[in-house]
């Protein structure tokens, strides 16, 4: 090569591949020069049909073809994007010469001669164990069609139940010894009528009468006498051709005729027999055969069918009836959660079609998580439907009751816990989303130390009025048992809140403890009813459901009431009018307001319960025990609060639970707050004032003292007009 210096001492570096750290070029006077570089692996570059050009400042070239040496790659793509070079030959001790244009160099940026060759182009695809097991089944089924098949030929073949061994010529020959006795005729009519299988139909022969001229008594002769003595006599050979027929041969196809010739005889033998049994045993061979293809590809099929089929419509019913209602991911989590239960038991292996059976599940269930109640219709249309989602679409109205509940001193509580916070936060998810969901709502919305609850009426309980507003009926029943449910479901989550064991121990977390003395996890509830949007509110790069309305806004309003009220949970007039008679026993009045500016007349009520005697349970269920006992719970609900002779409300006097927390509440203290509250109202305020006084002195009673502070704020004298509504 011109103008290059090609290293002698290479060492380990030849071992790698790899070149001299030197390159050597030619310059247009002849001079060589070499510069050192940082040991990247060399490449041999032949550039062809260059242009007397500037190469960097390091080289300049003239001529149709010069031969360089570069210190890499990336080097070589730099000197050919900045110089005019048709064509590049790289050169690679392992791999030899590689050639290859400027342009595919560039444009593919290959670093040509520098690949490993011991690094495999793609990964094997490892072949799935659906794959395997349909294999291996199918081997087994063919081996068996051809074992079966093989055996079989030896049953259908005629030569196993006849002798192919037959005699006819020998028959002639001894019909032709015999030929010249007068009994010949006679033994072949006897033998036609005793033969039942080899019918004769017809013999012809040449007569050839034997005439002795010496001795008459040859025909007597044996005929070794008669052959010693044949100078004595002579054979007058004749065409007198005699037939012995006991059939036609013409009767008879060809096939079923054999022709049996020898010593100027010729003997039609019947074998009809014998080809009707072979077709009969080819027919058998056929049919047997076929019955054989049959069953093996039914077992084939079946193997198809159970291994890949079976498991892809399962899938396909699945999405369907997702895609109907997202809530039967809830029921097909829990079947296969037993399913899986079960595989693990008796060590079954898992094929790829439960695994992509149980991925669709919790993806499915990811989504109902995601989305939620409000989510429903988005998720219905994102299984069912081919395309893309409209995130512009508009949403819809319906009619419900919002619950919206806050954990107490969550910014204190987040200061002192930092990143054990999240777990916090969740452990007190679980309760409330548990017991929401048991008794019919969904969560919608987790704002940090917020939720957002909602049980959605049944669409066919609404209905559009004259006035074209929808709407509901209060006095259905089943309205009443959801409006309970709610109620029920508040009250689960306060007495869970100090039954559940992990969220119980907060209560002595030492941390929590220095900071916050006497620190216990509280949650306030606001309780109300009325109509949304329900819809999707994002972008195609983010999608949240959820309700829309100042009715949710208002539960808000009533959950940040409870503070002031001193009581866990503040309900509006709306709901209370949605529950059923016995159930408004339970509640009492505690404020009545109007909004300044507004027309609108807002009751605050309230249910009292107690729970500082409800201790913590180590038992209580948790984790994936608790999530299945509370959807199997939801799905008996379900099916009660249908029944038109169930009332929702009878759980407050059978369940042990609600009892407990119902049964210490003094019901002549209540008796007299609501005495004392319509005093208020009324504008007495100065019995009002008494009666209050002592129920406080009795009892820390939140709305009590929240009544003596307004009554207090005007020196316990009611305004003007007062028409016992406070103007907020």
């Amino acid at each position: 090569m011109r103008g290059s210096n090609v290293p002698s001492n290479r060492g380990e570096e030849s071992k790698s591949s790899s070149f001299s750290s030197i390159y050597t070029s030619k310059y247009e006077d002849g001079i060589d020069s070499e510069e050192e570089y940082d040991g990247s692996p060399m490449e041999r570059v032949s550039i062809s049909k260059v242009n007397k050009t500037n190469l960097n400042n390091e080289t300049r070239m003239n001529g149709d073809s010069e031969d360089v040496r570069y210190s890499s790659p990336k080097r070589n793509r730099m000197l050919a994007s900045n110089n005019n070079i048709s064509m590049l030959e790289f050169t690679n001790p392992k791999e030899g010469t590689v050639r290859s244009s400027a342009g595919d160099f560039l444009s593919k940026g290959s670093e040509l001669g520098t690949e490993d060759p011991k690094k495999p182009i793609k990964d094997e695809i490892k072949e799935s164990k659906v794959s395997k097991k349909f294999s291996e089944q199918t081997t087994k089924r063919v081996l068996l069609i051809v074992l079966v098949v093989v055996m079989s030929e030896y049953i259908f073949q005629s030569t196993t139940y006849i002798n192919d061994q037959k005699s006819y010529s020998y028959a002639l020959d001894v019909i032709f010894d015999f030929s010249y006795s007068n009994d010949v005729i006679d033994f072949i009519e006897d033998y036609h009528k005793k033969s039942t299988h080899y019918e004769i139909l017809e013999l012809k022969y040449n007569t050839r009468r034997l005439l002795a001229t010496e001795n008459l008594g040859l025909r007597n002769s044996t005929r070794d006498e008669f052959l010693e003595q044949r100078g004595s006599y002579r054979v007058l050979d004749s065409d007198n051709e005699q037939r012995i027929i006991f059939d036609s041969p013409s009767n008879y196809r060809d096939q079923e005729l054999e022709i049996v010739s020898g010593n100027g005889m010729e003997m039609y033998i019947l074998i009809k027999d014998d080809l009707q049994f072979e077709a009969y045993l080819s027919m058998g061979k056929t049919t047997f055969i076929l019955f054989i293809i049959m069953i093996s590809a039914l077992l084939i099929s079946k193997d198809a069918t159970a291994l890949v089929l079976q498991p892809l419509e399962t899938i396909m019913m699945k999405v369907a009836e997702m895609a109907d209602d997202p809530f039967q991911i809830l029921r097909f989590s829990e079947i296969e959660a037993q399913v899986e239960k079960d595989v693990n038991k008796n060590d079954k292996v898992v094929y790829e079609t439960m695994i992509l059976d149980n991925a669709i599940t919790k993806i499915g269930s990811l989504l109902l998580l995601g989305f939620g109640e409000a989510g429903t219709s988005l998720l219905s249309d994102m299984i069912g439907k081919q395309g893309d989602i409209d995130t512009q679409s508009a949403g819809k109205k319906t009619i419900g009751i919002f619950g919206f509940c806050d954990i107490r001193q969550f910014t204190d509580t987040t200061e002192i816990l930092q990143e054990e916070v999240m777990v916090f936060v969740n452990e007190i998810a679980q309760v409330v989303h548990g017991e929401t969901h048991e008794f019919l709502g969904d969560p919608n919305k987790n704002i940090g130390d917020a939720f957002l609850l909602v049980w959605k009426f049944p669409e066919n309980e609404l209905f559009t009025g004259l006035d074209g507003k929808l709407s509901c009926s209060k006095d259905s029943y089943l309205i009443n048992n959801y409006a309970e449910s709610a109620l029920i479901s508040i009250f689960k989550i306060m007495l869970r809140m100090r039954k559940d064991h992990r969220v119980a121990n907060y209560s002595s977390n030492a941390k929590l403890i220095e900071k916050i003395p006497e620190y216990m996890v509280k949650m306030g509830f606001g309780l109300h009813t009325g109509w949304c949007i329900e819809g999707a509110i994002g972008s195609s790069f983010k999608i949240d459901a959820t309700y829309l309305s100042h009715h949710v806004n208002f539960a808000a309003t009533l959950e940040e009431s409870t503070k002031k009220y001193g009581v866990p949970i503040a309900i509006s007039h709306e709901f209370y009018e949605i529950c059923s008679s016995k159930a408004r026993r339970y509640f009492r009045e505690i404020d009545c307001y109007r909004d300044k500016g507004s027309k609108i007349i807002h009751k605050i009520y309230t249910v009292d319960c107690d729970t500082g005697m409800i201790l913590p349970d180590n038992d209580y269920p948790t984790g994936k025990e608790h999530y299945r006992l509370k959807i199997n719970k939801r799905l008996e609900n379900l099916v009660q609060i249908k029944d038109p002779n169930f009332r929702m409300i009878v759980r407050f006097r059978q369940d042990d639970e609600l009892i407990s927390i119902m049964q210490n509440i003094p019901r002549r203290l209540l008796a007299c707050f609501r005495k004392m509250y319509s005093y208020y109202r009324e504008g007495d305020w100065d019995k009002a004032k008494i009666g209050l006084s002592k129920i406080i002195k009795k009892r820390e009673d939140g709305p009590s003292i929240f009544l003596m502070k307004i009554m207090e704020e005007y020196k316990f004298i009611p305004p003007r007009k007062w028409k016992g509504i406070r103007n907020v």
